[in-house]
């Protein structure tokens, strides 16, 4: 694994300067670089998605972190359920924020939406 320099510089975009497009560009290159933050790089990746209106490729990179880090899973499963809120989809919505639920009981934005 390389050091996060890729995955730090997309956070410096993301939050700092409001850069999208530039903060997608490094989280891209700190996942084909497997970076030791790859894995955080796919939610941030699929934020930026979300964002853009994208829910269909924001939704597989939730997925994908699922897949990948099969222990820390609350995270994604409540962006999922904020897309399916998104597109209208309640009952879908409803699932993912019980599996959000089941991983941790005290995730607050899983709970109000319930």
């Amino acid at each position: 694994m390389r050091e996060d320099y890729f995955f730090r510089l997309g956070i410096i975009f993301y939050r700092r300067k409001k850069d999208n497009e530039q903060a997608m560009h490094c989280f891209l290159k700190s996942i084909q670089r497997q970076e030791r933050s790859y894995i955080k790089s796919i939610l941030f990746v699929g934020k930026i998605y979300e964002e853009k209106g994208n829910y269909e490729e924001a939704r597989k990179q939730f997925n994908k972190y699922i897949e990948i880090d099969k222990d820390r899973t609350a995270y994604a499963y409540s962006e999922l359920g904020k897309l399916s809120v998104l597109e209208g989809n309640y009952q879908e919505a409803q699932r993912q924020f019980e599996k959000c639920l089941k991983i941790c009981p005290k995730y607050e934005y899983a709970k109000q939406k319930l």
